[in-house]
């Protein structure tokens, strides 16, 4: 937990993460990723005392919010990516959701995650980058949110197998792992949160639903 520091002075704005806030501060979450940036500046404080331990955080979908009522993916999305594009940020992901320590009561608070290949953004692009998205929000009536960027490789998941009929021997070994309808599925990450195989049916006059 050495080379850490904070702010000298903390007057809300975003700052570049130590090497150990970089490190630990999505400690929790499966995939473990790296800090570039975040457009808030609320202080990384790193476990002290005899008894010192990281909290580990997690993530939890973003749920009822007014930015489903703005169209993300119509319109803070889409001027989001033509930013990034812009400046040549080579981002894999930019996703709405809520990230929190783990077993808190209180509502994780609401990001845009934004995922970068490692090593391609430093912390003070990254910031500058992280402010202006959050700047879209606002200009979008959002501003709860905050932008956070992180280091990610985009690796493909393992694929399903196609069902199997009745009567192969091995179709109830199977069918968990196949594309049939109604089938419980979930990550292995994730084994508390379930979806099923299903059809999803997309409205021409109502497209974000």
């Amino acid at each position: 937990m050495a080379n850490h520091f904070v702010p000298a002075t903390n007057d809300g704005a975003p700052y570049p993460p130590s090497e150990v806030e970089k490190l630990h501060y999505y400690y929790g979450l499966p995939s473990n990723p790296c800090l570039v940036a975040r457009s808030s500046g609320d202080v990384w404080l790193r476990p002290e005392g005899p008894e010192a331990y990281l909290q580990p955080k997690e993530l939890a979908p973003l749920g009822p919010h007014p930015l489903s009522h703005v169209m993300w993916e119509n319109d803070v999305c889409p001027a989001m990516s033509r930013y990034l594009d812009s400046e040549d940020v080579k981002y894999g992901s930019l996703l709405p959701l809520r990230i929190g320590y783990a077993n808190d009561m209180a509502s994780p608070p609401a990001v845009i995650f934004i995922g970068v290949l490692p090593g391609t953004l430093s912390h003070e692009l990254g910031i500058v980058h992280a402010v202006h998205c959050r700047n879209i929000l606002v200009e979008h009536g959002i501003e709860d949110m905050h932008v956070e960027i992180r280091e990610s490789t985009v690796t493909r998941a393992a694929s399903l197998y196609k069902p199997a009929i009745s009567a192969n021997p091995a179709a109830r070994l199977i069918e968990p792992f196949s594309t049939s309808l109604g089938i419980p599925i979930s990550l292995l990450e994730t084994p508390s949160v379930e979806g099923t195989g299903s059809f999803f049916f997309v409205d021409p006059n109502k497209p974000s639903q």
